[in-house]
């Protein structure tokens, strides 16, 4: 009974794990389901909204509100490393473009609330979760872009620790 309900609510430390499993299910689907007419992204998309609608009604079973938040983020990574080089062709404008939305939009910003200025004016809840959205991504992009354009060298250190972070991960969860 207790793995159910484990595999109903992951929520606890390895709800991480759970929703890269069902990422990568959904970019392997959509890769398989593309063809010449309908590209992998329109899938994606496709995918994208099917679990924003099953969150709204499933909640927290299986996952499905965070599954379907963070989804977004790791097809944006997922892009962005296939897309690599027509995208560093461009890296200084999207630097520039994101830092400044992101720096304009980042005050009003709440996590899991309307962004701030919804005090003075109120632009409806599909609003506040583009602007959520938006301002994240904004972020995501300029930050990812700093570090692409100026600390672009390999760090030993970092890249040694980086490969047992899953170890990691899992051991505290054990400890804990």
């Amino acid at each position: 009974q207790e793995t159910l309900l484990t595999l109903l609510y992951p929520n606890n430390g390895l709800w991480f794990l759970y929703n890269l499993f069902i990422y990568c299910v959904a970019i392997a689907l959509s890769e398989y389901w593309s063809t010449m007419r309908i590209k992998q992204e329109l899938w994606l998309a496709g995918i994208a909204m099917l679990l924003f609608a099953v969150s709204g009604w499933l909640h927290t079973i299986l996952n499905a509100t965070p599954l379907s938040w963070y989804f977004p983020f790791f097809a944006m990574g997922y892009y962005v490393h296939k897309y690599q080089e027509q995208i560093f062709k461009h890296s200084k404008t999207i630097l520039l473009i994101s830092g400044i939305c992101y720096v304009i939009t980042v005050p009003f910003w709440m996590m899991r609330e309307v962004p701030t200025f919804y005090q003075w004016i109120n632009l409806g809840s599909i609003f506040a979760y583009v602007y959520r959205y938006s301002v994240s991504v904004a972020g995501t992009l300029f930050f990812f872009m700093t570090a692409k354009v100026y600390f672009d060298r390999p760090y030993s250190l970092l890249e040694k620790i980086g490969t047992k972070t899953l170890g990691i991960y899992i051991f505290q969860f054990v400890i804990l």
